[in-house]
This record gives structure tokens, C-alpha cells and sequence, in this order.
């Protein structure tokens, strides 16, 4: 319908008025118009407040990020419960249930086997030897291998409530990328201890075959690496449709 209206504005082909066939197709238009705007709306809302809270600082001058991971961290109210996958954090001496949203930057968190992580974590320590941990990435990049992630030794240790409560540390790290196989910063205690890729576990990846394992949250919410590359899909058109659209708007220019 919408394209016979369209071939009606020529007046050597149509037998009717141009505004009279014109109606209709103005109509139409402008309700997928107001249908797309409104869906727009509320994709906008949504991720307005899908994630609330960020704990850090950048440094545009040298291009990196400083995280400062404590068990005391303050908090305040989300205005909209969006996202309900739950994440145990670190919060007065205890891990508490939290909702994903509810993740800043600078928290310890806890993730339990065949769990999702919720930001993007450096891997403090595990419930394996060595801090060792797999975790499976098949939502990233489609692979269902497991990979091996090892924690740092100066961090290895921290395997109680106690230990992690205790400890207080600076990491320093590069600012948010898409590049989800290159990573690399510091992390400062008594003394400083780089890290890379193999510390790193990645939003959307999930915890196997391993018990539990204890991390930082560095990026979180849209400066995840899974969300950095995300992409809206093109919208997609046929090419009678753009021929049309060429021809109706040359039409109305006249």
C-alpha cells in the first residue's frame, strides 16, 4: 500500500490529487515514526539506569585509570531496580546480595561456580591452588573451550572473609577499550605488581569448575569490554525502498 501511494504523487501516473493520496501516506509514516521514538525512549531509559554506581578516577594525561579497592565502600539508592541478576559483594565485613546495577568500581566481589561475572574483575584469588580459576567465554566470543585465569601472588592469599577486609590496595590500569584480548596495569599493596590479561575475567564470561573465586571490579556497566562491543543492528533496506524514497522526496521538493 505504502508504495502504490508513493507512485500515486506522480501526476502523469496517478489519477487522483497529490495531497489526496498524500494523507494516508503522511499517516503512516508518522505512526512508525512515533512507534520508533517511542521504543528508542525507553532502550534510553533502560540503559540510563541499568548501571548506577562508578568509584573511580581518570587520568586523561597519562591515559590510565586508579581503582582503590576497600571493603568500605559508600552507597546510595538506585532510582530504578533494572537489572536482577544478584552479585555478592563485599559490604560491612560480609558479602552481601546485591543486584548487578548495584556493582561500583573498587568493590571485592565473590562468584560462585557456573555464575556469570558481573563487571569486568581482577582476579584476586580462588578456591583452586595457585589462585588458578576457569571460566568458559563462549557469550563473547562463541568459544566453549575453558581458559585458564591465574591470580597474581601478591593476591593469591586472600582466600578468607578476613584477609579480604584487611586488605587495602591502588590498581592502576588503562582506560576503557573494546579490546578484549589486551589488557595490562598495576597493582599497588606494599609494593607494585603488574598484571595483564591472564587476571582478567570479563563481563558475560562464566565461572567453571571452580568453587568460588574472589575479584575487583574495574569496569562496570558500559565500560565493560561486552558492552564496548556491542553494537545496534543496521536497519536494513531493500533497494525498491530507497529508489521510492529517492523518488517521493524529489516529488515533494517540486
Amino acid at each position: 500500500m505504502e508504495k502504490i501511494e508513493n507512485f500515486q504523487q506522480i501526476p502523469d501516473v496517478s489519477p487522483t490529487g497529490r495531497y489526496t493520496t498524500a494523507v494516508p501516506l503522511l499517516l503512516i509514516l508518522s505512526v512508525s515514526a512515533v512507534k520508533e521514538i517511542f521504543e528508542d525512549i525507553v532502550r534510553c531509559l533502560l540503559d540510563r539506569h541499568n548501571f548506577a554506581f562508578f568509584n573511580f578516577t581518570n587520568s586523561t594525561i597519562t591515559n590510565t585509570r586508579i581503582v582503590k579497592i576497600s571493603s568500605i565502600q559508600k552507597r546510595r539508592a538506585s532510582d530504578r531496580k533494572v537489572n536482577s541478576f544478584r552479585a555478592f559483594i563485599l559490604e560491612n565485613k560480609e558479602f552481601q546480595s546485591r543486584e548487578w546495577q548495584e556493582v561500583r568500581v573498587g568493590d571485592v566481589l565473590r562468584v560462585d561456580s557456573d555464575q556469570l561475572f558481573p563487571a569486568d574483575l581482577l582476579l584476586l584469588s580462588s578456591s583452586e591452588p595457585q589462585g588458578m580459576c576457569y571460566i568458559e567465554t563462549s557469550n563473547l566470543d562463541g568459544e566453549t573451550n575453558l581458559k585458564i585465569k591465574q591470580a597474581l601472588p601478591a593476591t593469591s592469599e586472600l582466600t578468607t572473609i578476613d584477609k579480604l577486609n584487611a586488605f587495602e590496595a591502588q590498581i592502576e590500569c588503562e582506560l576503557p577499550t573494546r579490546h578484549v584480548n589486551e589488557f595490562s596495569g598495576n597493582i599497588v599493596v606494599k609494593e607494585t605488581y603488574p598484571f595483564g590479561i591472564d587476571q582478567l575475567l570479563l563481563r558475560g564470561a562464566r565461572l567453571k569448575h571452580t568453587a568460588w573465586v574472589y575479584g575487583a571490579a574495574i569496569y562496570t556497566g558500559h565500560d565493560a569490554k561486552l558492552l564496548m562491543n556491542t553494537k545496534r543492528a543496521p536497519l536494513k533496506r531493500y533497494g525498491t525502498d530507497i529508489l521510492l524514497i529517492n523518488v517521493v522526496d524529489k516529488l515533494m521538493r517540486n
